[in-house]
């Protein structure tokens, strides 16, 4: 095989330098090529970074208000911290919980939140870090599927006190999977789910392609987050960066800010089994330019979900991923809509129905008699303070007992059971 052969083919050359015995050496072409390849970039990332920087101020300036933040410990033995958004009014309408991707945060939904509750279209919004992301606790294992979160999720709701009526889920990516699982667990919960760029057929990566990334500065990190989803415009991708880069206090620059070891498990079969178990209205989002799903994925789920009551499919042309900085207009006014149709499946008609014992959500104690149950629920007495005091002076004589009983062992060791001569042999 000749060069000009090997180049028409596409054979690169340093493989048939491995295969072939020998490598060719570069011609001029070649180095002028690269050259200019090396020139485009350079080109190209400076041009990124000029908009980026003329972007910058125009930021700050227009920054939302932060949402106020709470930390709630699960059942599964974490502590989540979770985004809150009020609306002003005392309104009586449902309440949201909007579950994130990987890599991000709950805080990515503030734009989307901010609009909803302006507008009194919900009574409030929550969006927790999915734990090993944000302010939330890791795993040991990093290792989590979409039954884990779902008990997270649900001990969320239960910490909050958000049984009391059915709840809206919203969910991208990872988010929409683990809101789907929950809506197949406890459906006494949901009022309707909301998925975006998800469908059953959707390959879920185990891991975002940004984990555990450094970078030596924050443009570099601006650039790379850039390069993932080019289709945005620059603010939302100064608002990913803020969401998912921090400073590396250990090696200086600055990382990503999820766990480097989450990852995250999701089987087929079990994402077909949840949408066929939902029975509640279910609205599928896609932003038209993303890769994350397709048009055909979202139909085939759409045939699935065969017990819930509504399924809808909403396109939102000339956006991808990221829907919720990229276009949060948009996607706040869907919403706001689909609130108004499904609104009859956040009714409660008998409050006391929704207790969580009754919702099975909150197991109820277990006594082994009568007396035993009639002692732990009875009515306790208001501390007095002589009450107060006599505790206090029994807790002082106690550690004074203890105290006394511990210079009187002499702090003996368990050597000391060992006969003499054991210490000879030893030494």
């Amino acid at each position: 095989m000749d060069h000009e052969a090997d180049r028409g083919s596409g054979f690169d050359a340093s493989a048939k330098g491995i295969f072939g015995g020998r490598r060719r050496r570069a011609c001029p072409s070649d180095q002028r090529n690269a050259s200019a390849a090396r020139l485009n970039h350079a080109a190209k990332s400076e041009r990124l970074l000029m908009e980026l920087m003329a972007a910058q101020a125009k930021f700050e300036v227009a920054r939302r208000p932060a949402p106020s933040k709470t930390f709630v410990d699960a059942s599964t033995g974490l502590r989540l911290r979770v985004c809150e958004w009020k609306s002003a009014g005392d309104v009586e309408e449902a309440n949201a919980v909007f579950l994130h991707g990987s890599c991000d945060q709950g805080s990515v939904w503030n734009d989307v939140c901010l609009r909803l509750c302006a507008k009194e279209a919900v009574q409030a919004c929550y969006g927790p870090d999915m734990r090993g992301h944000g302010g939330s606790a890791r795993s040991s294992s990093g290792r989590c599927d979409a039954r884990v979160l779902a008990e997270d999720l649900r001990s969320l709701v239960v910490e909050k006190d958000l049984y009391r009526a059915p709840l809206m889920l919203v969910g991208e990516g990872e988010g929409a999977c683990v809101a789907v699982r929950l809506a197949a667990l406890c459906p006494q919960l949901v009022g309707s789910v909301v998925c975006i760029n998800y469908a059953a057929d959707v390959n879920v990566r185990p891991k975002h392609v940004m984990q555990g990334k450094h970078w030596s500065d924050r443009k570099y990190a601006t650039l790379d987050v850039w390069s993932n989803d080019p289709k945005l415009e620059p603010e939302p991708v100064l608002q990913l960066v803020d969401l998912r880069v921090v400073e590396d206090i250990e090696r200086g620059g600055c990382r990503t800010k999820m766990d480097p070891n989450w990852c995250f498990e999701s089987k087929r079969e079990e994402r077909i089994h949840d949408f066929a178990a939902i029975s509640c209205p279910l609205l599928l989002i896609r932003g038209e330019m993303s890769n994350m799903c397709t048009d055909e994925e979202l139909e085939s789920t759409q045939r699935m979900a065969t017990k819930a009551p509504l399924c809808k499919i909403r396109v939102i042309k000339e956006h991808g991923e990221h829907l919720s900085v990229s276009c949060p207009g948009k996607l706040s006014r869907i919403l706001t809509r689909w609130l108004q149709v499904t609104e009859d499946f956040y009714h409660v008609s008998d409050p006391e129905s929704r207790r969580p014992e009754l919702l099975n959500i909150r197991p109820l104690p277990e006594y082994g008699s009568v007396a035993e149950a009639m002692a732990a629920l009875r009515p306790r007495a208001i501390p007095t303070p002589k009450m107060i005091a006599d505790e206090l002076a029994k807790l002082r004589a106690d550690d004074e007992q203890s105290s006394d009983a511990e210079s009187d062992v002499g702090y003996v060791t368990g050597l000391a059971k060992e006969p003499a001569d054991y210490y000879g042999f030893v030494g």
